[in-house]
């Protein structure tokens, strides 16, 4: 990534790209900024290095930070080609800054950032590549930056939890007739292979799922190198011998006592039968067993498969609002 516009505009700063011995500085300014735009802080160590790793990303190429004078982090981001025909990027800002001064230095890192995500897709000869990114919508100064740069709103996401209150009795899962839920081992081949092929199918009509071609070895990298893997946190739907649907916990809200659902989904052809409740049941009570105090899930309000009525029957209720933004580039 290319910094320098970056340290014209922080010139009295050091910015370079990001090192794991950052995360303690990098924790510090993401925490800052949440709980000025969300009143608490919102991030785990976990979260924040599963973050900076992954298959093809590239700390000295797709980061950098900011660092003042005291050694406190004003400013973090990176763009990273997912080599997947989307590239992301996400930029943090001291929320302290002056509105003048958060305006420059994120005009130059989200420039910077989407420069490093054409130039990547370029070399591997892409014609275009989706930008996108992510904020809560209390980040109004960052949304402006983002809409500068050209990205849109596509849709809105909500954090949902379910809070176990003490000693209480959850409701158990009902499985209808002919289906059958259990846990699966994800380290085994052959079932991160079939996990694989159910999330691209029961996914396939979900925001930012549409041209993604993610590789089976890297959906499997990702999955089992990230330090909030859960291998004891994944089910699947079985019917007939075969299965029709999924749910992966991890643990990137464990530090917060959370279990965390990334992804649940079901076939088409068996929704509407109560297969998806059952599975998000079952996965509310185990995660109650193995101590937890709730579940979180995040969700797109305009999915049309009747995700948002599921969970809302299950007892769960918005805790945040995120913004999605895009826009495809030539590259």
């Amino acid at each position: 990534m290319d910094l320098a516009g970056i340290s014209k505009v922080l010139p009295d700063h050091t910015v370079r790209p990001v090192t794991m011995e950052d995360i303690p500085a990098l924790l510090d300014l993401v925490e800052r900024l949440t709980t000025v735009v969300l009143g608490e802080p919102d991030v785990s160590e976990s979260e924040m290095r599963d973050d900076l790793t992954g298959a093809h990303f590239d700390l000295t190429a797709d980061t950098f930070i900011a660092l003042a004078p005291d050694g406190r982090a004003t400013a973090y981001g990176q763009g990273y080609d997912e080599r997947s025909g989307t590239g992301w990027v996400d930029v943090y800002i001291d929320p302290a800054a002056a509105d003048k001064e958060f305006d420059a230095i994120a005009d130059a890192a989200i420039t910077a950032a989407v420069a490093r995500i054409v130039a990547s897709a370029k070399a591997r000869g892409e014609k275009t590549v989706h930008v996108t990114s992510n904020l809560y919508e209390t980040e109004t100064r960052m949304r402006a930056a983002y809409e500068r740069a050209g990205l849109v709103v596509e849709t809105v996401y909500w954090r949902l939890q379910r809070l176990f209150t003490p000693n209480e009795v959850l409701e158990q899962p009902v499985v209808p007739g002919g289906f059958a839920i259990a846990k699966v081992d994800p380290r085994d081949d052959a079932v991160i292979e079939q996990a694989y092929h159910l999330f691209h199918d029961t996914f396939s009509e979900h925001h930012g799922h549409e041209g993604q071609q993610r590789s089976l070895a890297d959906y499997a990298e990702d999955s089992r190198s990230a330090e909030s893997f859960d291998p004891d946190a994944w089910w699947f739907v079985w019917q007939g011998g075969s299965p029709v649907g999924l749910l992966i916990g991890d643990n990137r809200r464990a530090e917060q006592g959370f279990g965390y659902v990334p992804a649940i989904g079901v076939q088409k052809q068996v929704r509407g039968r109560g297969v998806a409740r059952a599975l998000l049941l079952s996965a509310f009570v185990d995660y109650q067993l193995r101590g937890r105090v709730g579940v979180q899930l995040g969700v797109d309000t305009g999915n049309t498969t009747g995700a948002t009525r599921l969970y809302e029957s299950v007892g769960m209720n918005s805790l945040h609002t995120a913004i999605a933004l895009g826009c495809t580039v030539e590259v």
